[in-house]
């Protein structure tokens, strides 16, 4: 494992058409979130001469958590896209499973969490600021176009055509002998991961929101099953999936057979697990907020009706 990791960092490519977008969202995120920390700085040193003049204090949007979580999807994106794991994924079909579990299921929940709409807006200028914040209010274009796709079905839908589609055999073979498919490949799974991912998390700017923890967590569950079925279909298959990998050097010792496997496993296993540790905290929310709630008072709950079926309560 050692030696594999090693090798996989050691090559990297230039890319200009993935630096320069990186780049972009790179710099206007702190940029954004340097300004909000600044101004957000000015306000607690006006609220502590003040003190008797202000407000109770809101929750700051630029939090150094949120820059955490921005960078460790940042740096997954240009890991996934530059490094040895690109290069190495024309060779492995695991190694490009790996990709693909990165650029969908780990590097979108990150960036959104960090609410990056909300505090990159604050890196541009602030006429442009304006500009783009207005392509969102009132009954703007863009804004009826998201609220046209915020629909969590589909959502689903589009991940689980988007994701069988492109492991096809013949459209995952087609994507390895054109750098251009292969690019337009990457940029519909990152597209898609940022679409499923924006509902979940329930991003800015957001035009749907689940109305509980409970059932954001079976929504995640419900995309268990075909990618679990897809990873399954491929581990198990008994004769090599995609011809490509039977026509290029074999490196490490590594069968078409063995690397087809352990490919159909990560999709399996580690990708199925994302969707589930996710759940699983989107449920250990629910289960908080129920603590917090106020229990009802006895009279509600300990009358003469309480055991009687309902519809039945003031009959005799």
């Amino acid at each position: 494992m050692t030696e594999f990791l090693r090798t996989i960092f050691s090559v990297w490519e230039f890319r200009p058409e993935v630096l320069l977008p990186l780049g972009v969202m790179l710099y206007l995120y702190l940029r954004g979130w340097l300004r909000l920390r600044e101004i957000q700085r000015r306000v607690d040193a006006k609220r502590r001469k003040q003190r008797w003049r202000l407000a109770r204090r809101s929750q700051p949007l630029a939090t150094p958590w949120r820059l955490v979580s921005y960078l460790a999807g940042w740096l997954t994106l240009l890991v996934a896209l530059i490094s040895g794991i690109d290069a190495y994924g024309s060779m492995f079909f695991f190694v490009h499973m790996l990709q693909h579990l990165l650029i969908m299921m780990v590097a979108p929940p990150l960036l959104w969490l960090a609410q990056p709409y909300a505090i990159g807006m604050w890196g541009l200028p602030r006429r442009w600021r304006l500009e783009v914040g207005s392509l969102f209010t009132g009954g703007a274009p863009a804004r009826r176009a998201l609220d046209a796709i915020a629909k969590p079905g589909l959502a689903w839908m589009v991940m689980v055509v988007v994701t069988w589609v492109w492991h096809d055999g013949k459209m995952y073979n087609l994507s390895l002998t054109s750098e251009l498919i292969h690019d337009i490949q990457h940029l519909s799974f990152v597209a898609m991961g940022l679409y499923y991912w924006w509902l979940v998390i329930g991003a800015a700017p957001r035009h749907y929101r689940f109305a509980s923890p409970l059932k954001r967590s079976l929504y995640l569950l419900a995309a268990v099953p075909p990618n679990a079925l897809l990873g399954l279909s491929i581990a198990l298959a008994e004769e090599p999936l995609y011809a490509y990998y039977t026509a290029v050097p074999r490196l490490w010792g590594v069968s078409v057979m063995a690397d087809q496997q352990w490919g159909g496993i990560l999709m399996w296993v580690p990708g199925s697990m994302m969707f589930m540790m996710a759940a699983l905290v989107s449920a250990a929310v629910y289960f908080v907020e129920e603590e917090k709630k106020e229990a009802l008072p006895q009279s509600e709950w300990d009358g003469e009706n309480a055991l009687l079926i309902p519809g039945l309560e003031g009959r005799e």
